[in-house]
């Protein structure tokens, strides 16, 4: 009953999310703020809702590790959409026409990657009272990140409009009390399912259900700009993404009472976390690299991902 309610709840989800993206870019046509921003920040920030929600609501539940793996989960899961995407889309080759400038918020990501892994490994240690050293970096870097997508500018079509501000706003903000409350459910569910298959780690169960379920918002909004043609918007929102799930993370450590969020980690949060970062490292390439034009050169670092990820999933299912 809990796995059928899960599904019926995802479903709703996805579809209040499409519906928030939806608005948020009505919205934002005929303004003059940059492609980067709108994809890095206001889109991103928009699908992220519900990562925000369901890692607030663990920590409420006191399943703190059920919210570091929504989020490293998810994190993973974005980057398993470019992936798929690439492949979908190969002959497109997006990849080939995505901006060098994302290198800077991936080089971010990858420092952010190696700070958890320091700390989870007992190599960093510290903080300000209840509120790990992670947090405080993460924060600092989340700034970094919003200084360098407000000096950025990327090339995007923005059609004009004329839709009634006004009314869009009100759905938006009634849509998103609605996503509010259905994360909010789905977090309660996940929780009782993660009690009912204990063999896994709440870690493992926030990655697989939490984390992809809260990520299809991103994923149905990159589809559909992949397929407009808009590359660099498409692709801001999955690394923009990452970076506010990185924040949710860090936010979350405030809600922790008498403890610092990061020491709920086991060793399925630092095996998913060494796995972002190499995908983060790997996702670098196709970036810098000249134009390929054969499709199996192209495809490489796709498929290298996508075969380490499901050696990933093989290997804990197995050894479940």
């Amino acid at each position: 009953m809990d796995l059928i309610l899960f599904f019926i709840i995802a479903v709703i989800t996805i579809i209040l999310s499409i519906k928030l993206s939806h608005y948020a870019d009505m919205l934002d046509k005929g303004t003059k703020a940059k492609g980067f921003f709108i994809g890095g920040v206001l889109l991103a920030g928009v699908t992220s809702l519900p990562e925000l929600v369901t890692t607030l609501s663990s920590v409420s539940l006191n399943n703190p590790a059920l919210a570091i793996g929504d989020i490293i989960g998810s994190i993973i899961y974005n980057f398993i959409i470019i992936v798929v995407l690439d492949l979908i889309f190969i002959r497109k080759r997006f990849m080939n026409k995505v901006s060098d400038k994302y290198v800077i918020v991936h080089l971010i990501l990858i420092y952010i990657f190696v700070i958890l892994i320091a700390y989870f490994k007992g190599e960093l240690i510290g903080g300000i009272y209840n509120i790990g050293l992670p947090t405080i970096i993460i924060i600092i870097c989340y700034l970094i990140y919003l200084l360098v997508v407000s000096r950025t500018k990327l090339s995007t079509s923005k059609p004009k409009t004329s839709n009634n501000k006004p009314a869009i706003i009100i759905k938006f903000t009634l849509t998103s009390i609605l996503m509010v409350i259905v994360s909010i459910l789905l977090t309660i569910n996940v929780n009782q399912i993660s009690i009912i298959y204990s063999n896994f780690s709440a870690s493992v169960i926030g990655a697989f259900l939490l984390g992809i379920t809260t990520s299809l918002p991103e994923t149905v909004s990159a589809y559909v700009l992949i397929r407009m043609g808009s590359y660099n918007l498409g692709y801001s929102n999955i690394v923009g993404s990452n970076m506010v799930d990185f924040l949710i993370i860090a936010l979350a450590d405030f809600f922790v009472p008498s403890k610092i969020i990061y020491d709920f980690y086991d060793q399925d949060t630092l095996l998913l976390t060494y796995l972002g970062l190499a995908f983060c490292i790997i996702l670098i390439y196709p970036i810098i690299r000249q134009r390929s034009n054969f499709k199996i050169t192209y495809l490489i670092p796709s498929l290298v991902i996508l075969l380490i990820y499901l050696m990933f999933w093989f290997y804990l299912l197995l050894g479940n």
